[in-house]
């Protein structure tokens, strides 16, 4: 934002913030509830195989799919909090109130 000003922003944006936190939020979600429907506890982990053939066969923790969804709610977060500074900053220039007439009237009000 502090380059490109808030319509940079917003064109540069693919995804809105929105999305991805809630996108983030079910998948942590779903990955806590499935265990529950399977027969066994929240968030209860388990690992699985995959077999790739030639690439071998990867080992993955359920963990992962939880950990995976507390960061896209952690990432859009912290994009909301660029867009709302974006927008405070963008409110307040086109207020028409400058910091000068701020710091003159401040000065006139402790007189």
């Amino acid at each position: 934002y502090a380059a490109g000003g808030m319509d940079e922003l917003e064109r540069a944006e693919r995804i809105s913030p929105w999305r991805i936190l809630g996108s983030g939020l079910f998948v942590a979600g779903v990955s806590a509830i499935v265990p529950v429907i399977a027969g066994g506890e929240v968030l209860q982990t388990a690992k699985l195989a995959l077999d790739l053939g030639p690439l071998g066969s990867p080992k993955i923790s359920t963990a992962t799919f939880f950990d995976s969804g507390v960061y896209l709610v952690v990432v859009g977060l912290i994009l909301m909090v660029f867009e709302a500074f974006g927008l405070r900053t963008t409110e307040s220039d086109t207020s028409g109130a400058g910091s000068d007439d701020v710091a003159t009237e401040r000065t006139e009000v402790s007189q």
